[in-house]
């Protein structure tokens, strides 16, 4: 049993944000049934608390949307050996001016799109005359694709927000919480009481750390009890 390993969502709908709408204009993102990128918006900002698995959806979402847009270039292409190229950048103190630097490409792609994937953590931990030039770079290149993660939206640059789509991960769904928590113990044909899922994810406020570290040990509890 590798708990960790089998429970990482490798899809959309396995992540928990405010609500349904989310996921669903984020999938429509991804497939590109919401154009994008578009001249307006040409980024994606994850916000909302700690431990709400942002960071795993930024590094996954690169992924996606080339695949779909291999897809809409070629919908007989052969998927089965699919790679990409990205850039994960964790913006940290004193790595500004690297991370800037890195974050604004001026090469070719590889990738199948033509598009470089940026992936930016943390952007608030950003110095706001780094975050203009970024705003800049975006305005003036269409070469690009932004993936963004911050705990505190209110320190992006508004032109930032402005030309990102917004995706909230500030009340994490408690529903959706329980219909994930049922999922996984249905994976391991754990019996459960759904009383108890919904005080785990209550206690837990939500925290995706917290409430799988919980639920394995649940769900060991209760395998060790049927064996």
């Amino acid at each position: 049993m590798n708990f960790y390993k089998d429970t990482l969502p490798k899809q959309i709908s396995e992540f928990i944000a405010d609500d349904e709408i989310q996921l669903s204009k984020l999938e429509m993102l991804v497939t590109n049934k919401i154009t994008f990128p578009s001249p307006s918006k040409k980024a994606i900002i994850l916000y909302g608390r700690y431990g709400t698995g942002k960071t795993e959806l930024a590094k996954l979402l690169p992924s996606l949307i080339e695949k779909h847009r291999v897809k809409d270039f070629d919908e007989s292409a052969d998927l089965s050996g699919f790679a990409h190229d990205s850039f994960f950048l964790s913006c940290q103190a004193n790595e500004y001016a690297s991370t800037l630097k890195n974050a604004m490409p001026m090469t070719v792609s590889f990738n199948a799109s033509r598009k470089h994937y940026v992936i930016l953590d943390e952007i608030d931990n950003m110095p706001a005359h780094y975050q203009k030039s970024m705003k800049s770079f975006m305005t003036e290149h269409d070469h690009v694709i932004y993936i963004m993660t911050t705990n505190h939206l209110n320190k992006v640059d508004a032109g930032l927000r402005s030309r990102s789509h917004l995706i909230s991960f500030a009340n994490p769904s408690k529903d959706l919480w329980l219909k994930r928590c049922e999922k996984i113990c249905a994976m391991y044909d754990a019996t459960y009481d759904e009383r108890y899922l919904k005080n785990l994810i209550a206690i837990s406020r939500c925290d995706a750390r917290d409430i799988l570290t919980e639920l394995e040990a649940f769900i060991v509890l209760e395998k060790s009890k049927a064996a």
